[in-house]
């Protein structure tokens, strides 16, 4: 089931809210049965084997937003607000029976327990996040955006669930001042600036947590018990892995769009890198958690030229070329 739906309304004039609603459910089942077969040499199989699994897959997320646009002479000014959360929950079950009676497609509880597999799992993730953004323009010739964005995540600890990404960009129209006008050579000439944070968080949900397994432990001699242990350790500091990027670009178009280079500087880094490490366990824990645990940083120049050869209604011709 998939359903998408917003509500849109303009309280003043240029100030707009918007209400955007999405929800998503999809259930699988999956069956398998083998009956009894014996094929010689390549194997046999004197009773039959039933396994069964199903999982039903949950997901929501709802925006709000307020966004103000306006034009003052050559003044363009657009501003936006907002706020969103989304929720994801999966489930899924699955029981295998083996040496089963023949004819019987079901899975009767009645039969060797050593034969009889059970499991079940649940999975929830949250993400809310609260943003805003400023994009203002001068003439078309001088151009400036900035953002902000607060997210918190469930996959993170109780103290390190939320970061804040902040970003800014500056561009200058340089082909619009009249001195760059009056030489004839440059259709587009833009000079950029850009600074921005993102994050990260693709990593298992649970992982700042303890997690526990059950399994047959030995006691007394040989016999065993039916029991529970920690399976992988918490880790409560876990928290946002984020990069940091800084470039600075030119934009050059010549021969009205014809040929267009274009030209990037970048710097960046990523701090506390989310990684699975594995510790020395001495048999205590079986699974190892995740780690803040690195650092990396890029510095690259990049460089793209664009040419439209020939251009026409029933044929066209363009060439790129990029090096980095």
């Amino acid at each position: 089931i998939f359903l998408n739906a917003y509500l849109q309304a303009e309280i003043i004039k240029g100030l707009k809210y918007k209400l955007n609603v999405g929800i998503r459910k999809e259930h699988t089942k999956w069956r398998y049965y083998k009956d009894v077969y014996d094929l010689g040499t390549f194997g046999k199989n004197d009773k039959p084997d039933l396994e069964e699994k199903s999982s039903t897959w949950e997901s929501w997320v709802l925006e709000n937003t307020l966004n103000y646009d306006r034009t003052f002479g050559k003044h363009n000014l657009s501003l936006l607000a907002g706020y969103s959360a989304q929720k994801d929950k999966s489930y899924s079950l699955y029981g295998k029976n083996g040496d089963m009676p023949q004819f019987i497609e079901t899975m009767p509880g009645n039969v060797d327990p050593s034969n009889l597999k059970a499991s079940s799992s649940l999975n929830e993730l949250a993400l809310v996040s609260l943003f805003g953004r400023v994009m203002y323009s001068f003439d078309d010739r001088y151009l400036f955006s900035a953002s902000i964005r607060r997210d918190g995540s469930s996959r993170f600890g109780a103290g390190n669930k939320w970061a804040g990404f902040p970003s800014v960009g500056l561009a200058w129209r340089i082909n619009e001042e009249s001195f760059v006008k009056d030489l004839g050579v440059f259709y587009n000439l833009k000079l950029r600036f850009g600074y921005g944070r993102s994050g990260n968080t693709a990593i298992p949900s649970y992982r700042s947590l303890s997690t526990i397994a059950s399994s047959f432990y030995p006691m007394y001699g040989s016999d065993l018990s039916y029991g529970a242990s920690i399976d992988r350790p918490a880790n409560p500091s876990l928290r946002w892995e984020t990069t940091d990027m800084v470039n600075l670009g030119l934009d050059m178009s010549f021969f009205k769009n014809s040929l267009d280079v274009s030209m990037d500087f970048y710097v960046k880094k990523t701090s506390d890198m989310l990684l699975n490490m594995p510790i020395p366990s001495f048999g205590a824990f079986p699974n190892s958690p995740f780690f803040n645990a690195g650092d990396l940083k890029n510095t690259g120049f990049e460089i793209e030229v664009r040419s439209s050869n020939i251009q026409t209604k029933d044929f066209s011709w363009t060439t790129s070329l990029n090096l980095s």
